[in-house]
């Protein structure tokens, strides 16, 4: 049966809530949680990286919004970790005016896109002199790790911790995540993970060193990956991107759309 917007809505959600429960799980650093305060979940997973430790929703009562927004300020700072507050585009208004007016600053909005799979992926040609594979020893996950960290502006202590993360749960006959990248004469140029959960598979960590993008790299592995994650039994594709992503391109022209969006705010 076909699913509806709001249900393929509700998947998006459920599939990123999914990963920043699964984060803290790691015990990366020891008062790593995932809680739920009200309307409100919260995940701490300690790598220093806003957009690994996030707020998503908006408390009940307006009138706590301000005093709410300060008791979770102090949690991540008491942490020292900073973080993003999650947000959907189309509700509350005046608490994303609140978040700014308190010194939050917003990159943008983002798009969940989704689609379900009805027929196989189209095979995608690697262009001459590039080849792909999939990380799976820890050399080759560090590499893809550093390039990862130098495409997203990662603080060099969040390097460890994240790589730790890239490793462990790429082991075994059926990971949690696969790392696909490309090598040009043995250096790793572009990659992608993906992330499979029950019969779903979202793409992550998409970077391409800068000197090799716009030559087709970003498709061919995502089409690759998900050709690869179809045969394996999933059913759907899921990713989250800013509009003006290249990678939204791409999945726009593997029919992916978009069917939630979401504003995030970075904490001061």
């Amino acid at each position: 049966m076909k699913r509806t917007d709001p249900q393929l809505r509700q998947i998006l959600i459920d599939h990123i809530l999914y990963f920043y429960q699964y984060m803290p799980e790691k015990k990366l650093v020891p008062n790593a949680a995932y809680e739920k305060i009200g309307s409100v979940h919260r995940s701490l997973c300690g790598i220093p990286f806003p957009f690994h430790n996030i707020l998503y929703g908006v408390p009940d009562q307006p009138s706590r919004y301000d005093a709410f927004i300060a008791d979770q300020t102090a949690y991540f700072k008491q942490a020292s970790q900073p973080f993003v507050w999650y947000v959907n585009a189309d509700e509350h208004p005046d608490f994303q005016a609140r978040l700014l007016n308190k010194g939050f600053v917003s990159p943008g909005t983002l798009q969940g896109v989704i689609k379900e799979f009805d027929k196989p992926i189209v095979h995608a040609e690697i262009p001459e002199g590039f080849k792909m594979e999939r990380a799976v020893d820890k050399q080759a996950i560090d590499e893809f790790t550093h390039l990862i960290c130098d495409t997203f502006g990662m603080v060099d202590a969040a390097r460890p911790l994240f790589g730790k993360v890239m490793v462990e749960d790429a082991q075994g006959s059926k990971p949690l995540l696969n790392h696909w990248i490309i090598r040009h004469h043995g250096e790793i140029v572009a990659g992608v993970t993906t992330l499979v959960k029950d019969d779903l598979v979202s793409f992550w960590n998409g970077a391409t060193k800068p000197e090799f993008r716009k030559r087709g790299l970003s498709t061919a592995l995502r089409r690759n990956a998900l050709q690869d994650a179809i045969k394996n039994g999933t059913k759907f594709g899921i990713s989250y991107l800013m509009a003006e992503a290249m990678a939204y391109g791409i999945c726009q022209k593997l029919g992916y759309e978009s069917k939630w969006k979401f504003k995030a705010f970075i904490a001061p």
